[in-house]
């Protein structure tokens, strides 16, 4: 049986004979996914240890390292 799964995003699912030669092709958004999560806790890593809180605040940029640290945390499934 050959079926191919497609997903909004762009990644699709195929497989080919037994569905034990599933393969996944990922979207260029879910492909490059690691290298933002690295770049992304890279990130706020250096504000939170370089960065005061009234500098963060002054900067408006509190809430970007926030929502930076709960998508890790999202992504580290705590």
């Amino acid at each position: 049986m050959n079926y191919t799964k497609h997903f909004e995003c762009g990644c699709k699912v195929v497989v080919i004979g037994e569905i034990t030669n599933a393969q996944i092709v990922k979207c260029p958004k879910h492909k490059s996914a690691p290298d933002l999560y690295e770049a992304l806790m890279e990130l706020c890593s250096l504000l939170s240890v370089n960065c005061s809180m009234d500098y963060l605040y002054k900067h408006d940029l509190s809430l970007p390292l926030s929502k930076g640290q709960q998508a890790l945390a999202k992504a580290e499934n705590k």
